[in-house]
């Protein structure tokens, strides 16, 4: 497996045993059935030949305002904070730090609207 963040090149295999593993919804380890554990098995097997299929790169900002909050938003994915808190981390207005090219076309910013 790879050490770090990858996009992987999906056989059609690969992309039938996510979906099916995910429709089964969280399960105790326990009340797997054995077609299940098979499953799981060959998924990761499946996985584990799987090539990369390019490296995952995130855009850095260009401003040094946007590469702080783009630095404090990298280190914590899951962090929740409004629009409003990242606009005065940039030292910028709301507006302003939408609309800056390096946010503007941003998922991150996407995902705050």
């Amino acid at each position: 497996m790879p050490s770090e963040v990858t996009i992987l090149e999906t056989s059609d295999v690969l992309l039938s045993l996510s979906k099916r593993i995910v429709s089964w919804g969280k399960l105790d380890k326990q009340k797997k059935t054995p077609a299940q554990r098979r499953l799981v098995k060959t998924y990761l097997d499946e996985l584990s030949i799987a090539k990369p299929a390019a490296p995952l790169m995130i855009p850095t900002p260009t401003r040094k305002e946007l590469r702080i909050v783009s630095s404090q938003a990298l280190k914590n994915p899951s962090d929740t904070q409004s629009l409003d808190h990242w606009a005065s981390v940039a030292g910028m207005s709301r507006r302003s730090f939408l609309l800056a090219p390096d946010i503007s076309q941003n998922i991150f910013a996407r995902r705050l609207v």
